[in-house]
């Protein structure tokens, strides 16, 4: 997970996963997510102003 603590603060936009490999989901601020447990995908949060505020394995 290191490679993508870079994103933590800044704005979210798709380009900044563009060269990144993997499956992940991206979640607003108060938005529904899956329970369903996939070690393998990044989960990304945003807070209210679009800033990637924590990037999660679950």
């Amino acid at each position: 997970m290191d490679p993508y603590l870079d994103l933590v603060g800044q704005t979210y936009d798709e380009s900044m996963m563009a060269d990144r490999t993997g499956p992940y989901r991206v979640i607003p601020e108060n938005g529904q997510m899956t329970m369903d447990h996939r070690p393998d995908r990044l989960t990304i949060h945003l807070d209210a102003a679009g800033r990637v505020a924590a990037i999660r394995c679950i």
